[in-house]
C-alpha cells in the first residue's frame, strides 16, 4: 500500500457510501474518527461504533445533508465531552 492512511480511509468511505447508494454524501472522515475517539476515551472502546452509528442515524433523520451530518457529529462530540456522571 502506497497511499497515506487518511487517503485510504477517504477512499474507503467514498466506496462504501457508493455501495450503500449514498453517492451524494461527502463523509469527513476526520470528524467521524474524532467522534469515535471521543466516545472511546470518554467511556469504553465499544462506545465508538455506537456513537458513530447513532450520529449517522440522526443525520439521516434530520435531512441527510452534509450539514446534518456535521451537526450530528458535533452534538455527539459535545455529549461525549460531558463527564459520565452528568449524563442524562
Amino acid at each position: 500500500m502506497t497511499n497515506e492512511p487518511a487517503t485510504e480511509l477517504d477512499e474507503f468511505a467514498r466506496n462504501l457510501a457508493a455501495a450503500l447508494g449514498l453517492d451524494d454524501i461527502d463523509v469527513v472522515v476526520a470528524d467521524v474518527l474524532a467522534l469515535a475517539s471521543d466516545a472511546a476515551h470518554a467511556y469504553i472502546r465499544p462506545a465508538a461504533p455506537i456513537a458513530t452509528f447513532l450520529a449517522g442515524v440522526a443525520a439521516g433523520r434530520t435531512g441527510a445533508t452534509p450539514d446534518a451530518l456535521a451537526d450530528a457529529v458535533s452534538q455527539s462530540r459535545d455529549f461525549c465531552a460531558r463527564p459520565p456522571e452528568n449524563l442524562g
